[in-house]
């Protein structure tokens, strides 16, 4: 009885717990905040006053529709990756320009000054692409290493389908490359674009310099890109090409340690690349592959 006659503590007599973590140093709560996918990290901000610029320090972003929703795109099928039906897929290209409003929004009152990679996987219109370019500017202005952008807009249509439907060449989203110069946008190092044009690259600068790894997938590029990718990647390792329907392709690289091919249907395809150590080749006949002995 005397044992539970103790002396109360402040905390204990108005019920309220002591906030431990808030009073850790801002590099250990950037830490935390690392562990947590964008979503939940930009609502901690709402804990209070001490929690509010917080986000300013997130480093890693990432910005996707179960991410910012936090729900599956409706008639999705989970198990094979289709829309199930024409409806499904209007649903979920609105909710992809919802998602992109809501990164826009969020790059706006984002008081960041450095972040290490951006990932966002959205659907861009006619009417968001200015304001696309606008976001990628500040991730270079940012110094951003690692960029990723997802614009898929073709669908399944059923169980077992085989169709697909693409949005035509001149709807498709141009990845604004003349925004990386060389006081701008040296500082990337790994770049994936999926579902974009990537051309003319002629005139790019020596914004690329920095770059080791590229992943294109199903992007509009031609052979002169190519060669402009080649002559200013000077430290290029990694080259990942997948549906990209180059009708030639040559792979002129000193640096290039892995090489991926795969769905390009190119007839023909040239490869010199000393330091190549690791080569896939998918959907190409090997009689139109050429190695540079």
């Amino acid at each position: 009885m005397e044992e539970a006659l103790h002396e109360l503590e402040p905390a204990e007599v108005t019920g309220q717990k002591e906030d431990v973590i808030s009073e850790l140093p801002d590099d250990m709560l950037a830490c935390i905040l690392s562990k947590l996918n964008t979503r939940d990290a930009i609502r901690t901000s709402t804990l209070s006053k001490r929690w509010r610029h917080l986000c300013s320090l997130l480093r890693q972003l990432t910005f996707d529709h179960s991410t910012i929703s936090g729900t599956n795109p409706p008639n999705w099928g989970n198990d094979s990756g289709y829309y199930k039906d024409f409806e499904g897929y209007l649903a979920f290209q609105e909710l992809r320009l919802e998602s992109f409003a809501r990164v826009d929004q969020f790059f706006l009152s984002f008081k960041g000054t450095k972040i290490d990679s951006l990932s966002v996987t959205c659907f861009i219109d006619e009417e968001t692409a200015s304001r696309a370019n606008q976001l990628i500017s500040s991730a270079i202005a940012m110094g951003v290493e690692e960029l990723k952008l997802d614009l898929t807009n073709w669908w399944y249509l059923g169980p077992n389908a085989v169709r697909r439907c693409f949005i035509l060449e001149e709807d498709v989203y141009t990845f604004p490359h003349w925004l990386f110069t060389q006081s701008t946008g040296s500082s990337l190092k790994h770049l994936s674009l999926r579902n974009c044009i990537l051309r003319p690259l002629a005139e790019v600068g020596e914004g690329f310099s920095k770059l080791k790894t590229l992943r294109l997938e199903v992007v509009y590029l031609d052979q002169v890109s190519m060669e402009a990718i080649f002559s200013k990647c000077l430290l290029l390792e990694e080259l990942h090409l997948s549906n990209c329907k180059l009708s030639f392709l040559k792979v002129d690289s000193a640096s290039l340690r892995k090489l991926m091919i795969h769905w390009c249907r190119a007839t023909k395809v040239q490869i010199s690349a000393l330091n190549l150590i690791d080569f896939e080749c998918l959907g190409q006949p090997s009689s139109n592959i050429a190695l540079a002995t």
